[in-house]
Formats: C-alpha cells, structure tokens, sequence
C-alpha cells in the first residue's frame, strides 16, 4: 500500500521569484505542493532566535561558535534551521505519512517522480532520505539498503553538505524536532548526522534533485573568509572530538544492515 506524500517548500517572502520557479517545476508532480514561508533573519531575528531559544552571543549577528566547523555561527545560518523546524511542525499538523521538504532553490531531474513513487511504496522502512546534495560528482562509498528501480537507496559512509530536498517520515519528523536541542550547527550538518538525532539517513544513488546554479540566500548574506574563529589547542582538541564522534556514528548507522560498503554514483 502506498504512503501519502505532501511537499513543504521553504521560501521566503522577499523572494516571490524562486516560488515562482519551484511551483512551476514541481506543481506537475501528483503530490500536494504547500509553501512554508521561511523564518527571515532581516526581518524577524526574534522569531528566529525563539525557534531554539537561543541568543546573540557575538554580536552583532554571531549565536557562538559552531560545534562542527569551530567558526562564527550565524543568524541567518540559523533562520534556515529554524524554517526546516517549522516546515517539519507543518508537516505532522496535517494527514500525510511523508513529506517532501525542500528549499526554495531545489531543481528536480527527470527521474524526480519516478523516484517519489518507488519511496511511497517502499516496503524497506526508512526515516529520512536525501535527494540532494551540495556539489556532488561521480562517487562515494555505500552500503545498499533497497532498490528504487533505476536508483538505489543507500547508506554513506561520507557525509554530504545540503538540504534543499529530502523526504522524511512522521516518526523521524518528531525526532529531528525533538533532538534539535541549542547546538550550534547548519540544518545540513545536523540532517547528515544520524548519531546528532537517531533517525536512518539514506541516500538516493544517482541523487535526482541538485541545488540551483543561482546563490543561496545565505551565502550571499556574509563573507565566511571574515567569520570569527576558535583559535588555540583545546578548541581544535573539542572541534576534533566532536568530528571523530559524529564520523565513526555516521559509520556505525552505515554499516548496521551488515552490507558491504561499495561505490555508488552520486
């Protein structure tokens, strides 16, 4: 039997253009397509600072320093957060078993839908699986946990940056919601990392989502060569730690189906 699916789609109010252009690429899919006005840092820092209970401890716009990156953590790397934590709450208000969530400069390939239906039929139970990623070619080390058709559901062994695509289950929605806690992280850092929230992170190989060619809203807001940074030993002590960690949970999701890792195309 299949699963209902409904799409939440990030997108913020001053940028009426990348709806426009989401809506027209994904409105011919047979799944209900619902906006999720984003959270703005310009325009609602509380609001954004609420979502988590957090502060500005670096002013004038720096939260801390991040736990993975051991640099300057912004408010508008933040807001981003906070939108995926409201368009997960508008997901499990409603009646649908999956949801699609997606930010506003995701571009779908021709095997988009193929690859939403094989998901919603899918008798291998999963909680999250990620159809995009941030500059991805050619291939990474895998394990297969079932297939899709043309495409295979897998399990990296190496994390990867993004969340502009990725569908998530009601019990994994409650998850990321619940263990969002204060850590000071991007949402993609956070998504990738099964060990930061307990929810199976797969991946769909060949990925049929990719980011658009046009700057993110958040990479054009600041200079990452001018961020803050932790400096001395016992900060780059901590920042290893915790890479170390979160590498060998990732690892540990990885290979718990007792699969034999192997390339798969990304």
């Amino acid at each position: 039997m299949k699963r209902s699916l409904g799409i939440y789609a990030i997108n913020l109010d001053r940028s009426p253009e990348r709806w426009q252009a989401l809506a027209a690429a994904f409105s011919p899919l047979p799944y209900p397509l619902k906006r999720v006005p984003a959270l703005d840092a310009r325009l609602q820092p509380q609001a954004v600072l609420d979502t988590r209970g957090l502060s500005i401890a670096l002013p004038p716009a720096g939260l801390g320093y991040s736990m993975v990156r051991g640099r300057e953590y912004l408010l508008v790397q933040e807001a981003c957060f906070a939108s995926h934590i409201v368009a997960l709450r508008g997901f499990l208000s409603g009646e649908h078993e999956l949801a699609l969530i997606l930010e506003d400069d995701a571009v779908p390939g021709p095997r988009t839908a193929p690859v939403l239906e094989a998901l919603c039929g899918l008798d291998t139970p999963f909680d999250v699986v990620r159809l995009e990623a941030i500059r991805l070619s050619g291939s990474r080390p895998a394990v297969k946990m079932a297939s899709l058709g043309a495409e295979t559901l897998v399990r990296s062994l190496k994390p990867s940056s993004g969340s502009a695509a990725y569908v998530v289950t009601r019990r994994a929605a409650e998850r990321l919601i619940a263990a969002a806690g204060r850590d000071l992280m991007p949402f993609d850092d956070y998504l990738a990392n099964p060990s930061m929230h307990g929810c199976d992170v797969a991946y769909v190989s060949p990925l049929p989502i990719r980011q658009a060619d046009a700057p993110s809203v958040i990479a054009e807001s600041y200079d990452r060569s001018r961020l803050r940074r932790q400096r001395g030993l016992m900060p780059f002590v901590r920042q290893a730690r915790v890479r170390g960690r979160l590498r060998v949970g990732l690892w540990a999701w990885a290979l718990r189906g007792g699969g034999v890792p192997r390339n798969y195309r990304w």
